[in-house]
Parts: C-alpha cells; structure tokens; sequence
C-alpha cells in the first residue's frame, strides 16, 4: 500500500505537463500509451506471476476501470501497456490502484512488489502515419503474440529526416503488397528524445524469425539501403524480444 502511494505521488510529479494527443501540434492522429516497466528479480520472477495472476482476478471481480496489456522479455522485463486519451490520465490509472488496493490483501501487494528489483513509467504516442498497416496481413492484430520491439534514440535535429524514411519506405511496402504491419511510436516521457520505438510482430518466436528471411528477400537490397539511412540518424539502439503475456492482461472496453 505504501509503495503504491509512492507510485502515484512519483507519477504526479512526473506527469504535471498537459501532453496529450491533440496537443501534439502538427502531428496525425495516433494512439498515447502508458507503459509501467517492470524489472523482475529473477529469483522472485515465480512469486511475481502468482502475484501478478492475483491482482488481475481482483481486477476481474472489483470491475477494475482500465485496460492493460502485459508483454514480457526472458530477462524478467515485464511491460505493462495502458492506452490512455491524454498524460493525466495516469494520476487516474494510479488513483484506481489505491482504490483496488484498498481492498486487496495487503500481503498480496507487498508480496508483489518485493518480487520487483526497480521499475520506469514512460509514455509513448503510436504515430499512425509513421506505422504500416497492410491490406492484406500475413497475421491478425489479435495473434500477435510475440513482438520485435526497437528503441532508435535519434541525434538531435535528425527526428524529422528519420521520419521522412520511414514515410518513403512505407510507400514501397505498400507499393510492394507486404503482409507484415509494423508499428511506430515516438517517445513523450520517460525516454532519451527524440526517440522511436518500433513494434514488428509475429504469431510467436519461431513464426516471426522463420518469416524473417522471406521478409529480407521480397524487400532486397532496398531493406539494406533503408537500414543504412535510418543507422547514420541514430546515435544508439536497443532491441527486446517480447512474448504477450494472456494471463497477466486486463481488457476493458475503453480499448
């Protein structure tokens, strides 16, 4: 309970800016999510699931107001993802949680989070025109169980021209009937900006690994070409492999 306090208290401060999607001036529509990263300790990452099983049948049964969607990496990361309207919603998302708390068994929460080494809260904004979506998808949004996430911290000034690439290589995709969505966010808080993080999926591990020699010989030497551009804007990356964690996710009908 007291950690959960801190949580919110550690929120508000973090979130006092009024940063919500219409508020993003001259972008295109998109979606704002709230991510609560997780780190696990790995001799407690048990504890955490059968912890983590607990808090969403309090969910289910107290009518918990909030959609999330769990995903999570084999070094015991575990991302929690809440699409939210605007950044204040997550004081929301925290005041529900005191209030689920409230009526939980304490040793439920501390169990919880004593399995937990740290843990980030970030927002990121799903950019529309930035992600590709296919006409006809090799895979359905709802069997995607396995995501190739990417974070590009970009140079300073160079967001613009990135974004420019990713616009052009979406036409050839496009131009080329590829199958395969992708997704691509921009970091609001939480992130070293400017950055994008990029989403490419598969029904799990092996399907998207198998798949991905067939994706590198339809798009050829104009992969190589893009990846080339895109690496001279980036002053590091970092990759993951996340697996969608069913159990642990709480659907609601606010998305």
């Amino acid at each position: 309970m007291n950690k959960i306090k801190v949580i919110s208290a550690l929120l508000a401060a973090l979130f006092i800016l009024n940063i919500n999607s219409d508020a993003q001036e001259g972008e295109p529509g998109g979606q704002l999510w709230y991510v609560w990263e997780a780190m696990v300790k790995p001799s407690m990452n048990d504890k955490y699931m059968e912890m983590s099983a607990k808090i969403v049948d309090h969910c289910k049964q107290h009518d918990f107001p909030y959609t999330f969607h769990v995903w999570a990496s084999p070094v015991f990361h575990y991302l929690w993802y809440y699409p939210i309207d605007d950044v204040k919603d997550t004081e929301m998302i925290n005041r529900a949680w005191m209030g689920m708390a409230s009526n939980m068994d304490p040793e439920i929460v501390a169990a919880f989070f004593g399995s937990i080494d740290r843990y980030e809260e970030r927002v990121l904004f799903d950019r529309f025109d930035l992600g590709y979506v296919p006409q006809n998808p090799r895979i359905e949004p709802a069997e995607s169980g396995f995501v190739f996430r990417q974070v590009f911290h970009v140079f300073p000034g160079k967001n613009r021209e990135l974004e420019e690439i990713f616009k052009e290589y979406n036409v050839l995709l496009k131009n080329r009937d590829f199958p395969e969505r992708y997704d691509c966010a921009t970091g609001i808080l939480g992130y070293e900006n400017p950055s994008y993080i990029l989403f490419n999926y598969g029904k799990d591990a092996g399907d998207f690994w198998t798949n991905y020699e067939k994706v590198a010989a339809i798009l050829g030497e104009d992969l190589n070409s893009f990846n080339l551009r895109i690496s001279r804007l980036i002053r590091k990356s970092e990759a993951e492999m996340l697996w969608y964690v069913q159990p642990f996710s709480y659907q609601r009908d606010n998305l």
